[in-house]
């Protein structure tokens, strides 16, 4: 009689191989692990397929720490998926993972909040660049709101005289005396030395230097002209004035002034000199001081880098 149905009980176990399964035969509805629920994994332990249950929100399948088996764990790292992301996100690290910082708006900055602890987008200060730094973290210029531009720390001095000079000069131009201008009312850089009236320059570069309200007296009519100057050290700045007038009791007195911008190298000098050329054998002169006269403002020397 022929073979009709085929019943399990029919099989002896084990007699079953591979072979006689035919390829795609198996379907998911076939397979049952146990305690099956959504999300579940097999994997494999060496030996069978096993059931790994789903994990928890957010956590990440990953290799344990034997790297024998995968299983759900805290992401410690790399980067979170981001959601609602559109053009202009960035990404930037929490101090865990890398998450997203969504796009600001039109015309703002990226900043670091308050705490200093994550990027983000706020309005730009208002002014724009308020100044900017030396290599020494110094503010170097500084821009105002109405554009106005200044430069701190750019070298310039201004120094008076503040007490009266003595039988100074010589007898001719060309023998001139140094000018002291022993108080300084300024001195960026500390450059100006008030113990013997000379300016050094810090860097190379094209500097201003002017003097002014060299009050000169005690001349005699056989003196015709007074010099004053500038001597720097690879040139002579000379400023030659001849006009003499008379004063009450014979004496006379004569104010001289002077400017230059001089080419000068790191480590040249600058100063003022006076002489006084005339017929009188040893005629000496005087220079007033600061206030020594009817009024201030007699007897200065100034000076600062334009670059």
């Amino acid at each position: 009689m022929a073979l009709t149905q085929i019943k399990g009980s029919n099989i002896e176990d084990g007699t079953v191989v591979a072979a006689d399964v035919a390829d795609n035969a198996v379907s998911g509805a076939k397979i049952a692990m146990g305690s099956d629920a959504a999300g579940d994994i097999l994997t494999y332990n060496g030996t069978d397929y096993i059931r790994l249950a789903k994990g928890t929100a957010e956590q990440v399948l990953k290799m344990n720490s034997g790297a024998t088996a995968v299983e759900w764990g805290t992401d410690a790292g790399g980067i979170a998926i981001p959601g609602s992301s559109v053009a202009g996100d960035t990404l930037y690290h929490n101090g865990t993972i890398y998450t997203r910082l969504a796009k600001g708006t039109a015309s703002q900055v990226l900043t670091m909040n308050s705490g200093a602890t994550a990027p983000e987008w706020a309005a730009a200060a208002a002014g724009g660049v308020d100044g900017i730094t030396s290599s020494a973290n110094a503010t170097a210029m500084t821009i105002s709101a109405d554009e106005e531009v200044n430069m701190p720390l750019q070298p310039s001095f201004r120094a008076r005289r503040t007490t009266m000079m003595n039988n100074v000069t010589g007898i001719n131009a060309l023998s001139v005396v140094d000018i002291i201008f022993d108080v300084e009312d300024w001195d960026i850089g500390s450059n100006y030395n008030t113990s013997n009236g000379t300016f050094t320059a810090p860097i190379t570069g094209k500097y201003f230097l002017t003097f002014g309200g060299v009050y000169l007296t005690g001349f005699t009519f056989n003196n015709t002209s007074v010099t004053g100057q500038i001597f720097t050290s690879n040139r002579m700045h000379r400023s030659h004035q001849t006009s003499i007038w008379e004063q009450s009791g014979g004496a006379y007195s004569m104010t001289i002034n002077g400017s230059a911008v001089a080419d000068m190298e790191v480590g040249d000098t600058a100063k003022v000199q006076c002489g006084a050329s005339g017929n009188s054998s040893g005629q000496t002169v005087d220079v007033y001081a600061d206030g020594s006269y009817t009024s201030n403002g007699y007897t200065w020397f100034a000076g600062w880098l334009l670059g």
